[in-house]
């Protein structure tokens, strides 16, 4: 079995033809929308943190920026991962290999 999850920065649900939205029309996401069309697009989600760091920290760990320590993008835009469990950690835990491209 095969998990891959992408994250895009600052992209608007708007802004993705998968999701039907004002702007699909002129924002063309078709590589986007293949993937969306043989897996899965979240309908009912939130960012608890508007800042990148924070908010990809809060996914990777489960947890609220305030917990994890990630609370802003200068002094604080690294995860310690020691201190912190991580969705990364605990796949690999059960036997999936994990890696991570782009901002960390």
């Amino acid at each position: 079995m095969n998990l891959a999850f992408l994250l895009a920065d600052d992209h608007a649900v708007t802004a993705v033809g998968a999701y039907g939205r004002r702007l699909a029309k002129f924002a063309q996401t078709k590589h986007i929308d293949a993937l969306a069309a043989r897996g899965a697009t979240f309908e009912n989600a939130f960012c608890t943190t508007s800042l990148c760091a924070p908010s990809r920290a809060s996914f990777i760990t489960g947890r609220y920026a305030h917990r994890h320590g990630v609370i802003d993008l200068a002094r604080h835009g690294t995860l310690n991962q020691s201190n912190n469990p991580s969705l990364p950690k605990i796949l690999r835990a059960h036997g999936f290999r994990t890696s991570l491209f782009g901002k960390w």
